[in-house]
């Protein structure tokens, strides 16, 4: 409503038009400052109206710029999905829990999302039964024995016939048979000794490498250890003294020789000499 608009006092009889005037054009002022009921112009607020903890009732459709419940902003993203009807019990006391650990015990679910644990639900169902139930419930009789027949342990099928990929082991391939499978195709160290001058290395494939260093000695040594087939390659080299038309060979697959001629004058120079060797 309008401010009382004020209006003065005529003394002098109604022959004061001034003052008449002054008053008329107050309540103009008053009139022009109070809201139109028909609709009517002057119809738009200038300033907040304060309800003073009154309530607005009989609305029919509400418009506005913005909207605050409790001091909260609502907007269209927030309020998507709301219900303009009664809320539960149950959906208010979801509705007011702070944060998703407070909805998870409302929901029932705090106890399987702490474990993670399938037994923790109500009401699970027996995970035995369709386990137990005859195959052919689920299949016809010949569907029925061929997954039984593709269920087997694999610890039952020949091996010849994982190897051969015949109809009931093709599918079954375990991480173990792959793993073999590539192990067969690679070249890996399978023995070894670098311990001292003298060693071996033995690989997946058969072949094994040997050498050996020794100082002064001649004559017959014996490999580090005995090639089970052949020496393929055998290398002996003389690295100092005063010797000449040295020499060394394959005896056996066990044994070899190295020999040489004295051609100095100083005996106490000794000779360092060493070995490589490859076989299988």
């Amino acid at each position: 409503m309008a401010k009382t608009p004020p209006i003065q006092d005529i003394q002098s009889g109604f022959s004061s038009t001034i003052t008449l005037n002054s008053n008329f054009n107050a309540l103009k002022d008053a009139f022009d400052n109070t809201l139109s009921l028909d609709g009517s112009t002057p119809n738009a607020m200038q300033a907040e109206l304060d309800l003073a903890n009154n309530n607005v009732i009989n609305v029919n459709t509400l418009e506005a710029d913005a909207l605050l419940l409790n001091g909260v902003a609502i907007t269209p993203s927030n309020a998507a999905g709301a219900a303009f009807q009664n809320i539960t019990v149950f959906g208010s006391n979801l509705i007011d829990d702070e944060n998703a650990s407070e909805a998870r015990t409302t929901l029932g679910l705090a106890t399987v999302a702490a474990t993670g644990s399938y037994t923790d639900l109500i009401n699970t169902p027996t995970l035995g039964t369709a386990a137990a139930t005859n195959s052919t419930a689920y299949a016809t009789a010949a569907q029925g024995s061929l997954a039984d027949t593709a269920l087997q342990l694999t610890d039952t099928l020949l091996t010849s016939d994982w190897q051969a990929g015949t109809s009931t082991s093709e599918a079954i391939v375990s991480p173990a048979k792959v793993k073999a499978a590539i192990d067969a195709l690679s070249l890996k160290e399978t023995g070894r000794d670098v311990t001292g001058d003298a060693g071996y290395l033995t690989l997946s494939n058969g072949f094994i490498i040997q050498w050996d260093n020794w100082n002064y000695s001649h004559g017959y040594r014996n490999f580090p250890i005995t090639y089970p087939n052949a020496c393929l390659g055998f290398s002996y080299t003389q690295r100092s003294g005063w010797y000449e038309n040295w020499h060394g060979y394959k005896v056996s697959n066990s044994q070899y020789y190295t020999a040489n001629i004295y051609a100095g004058e100083n005996d106490s120079r000794a000779t360092y000499q060493a070995m490589f060797s490859i076989g299988y």
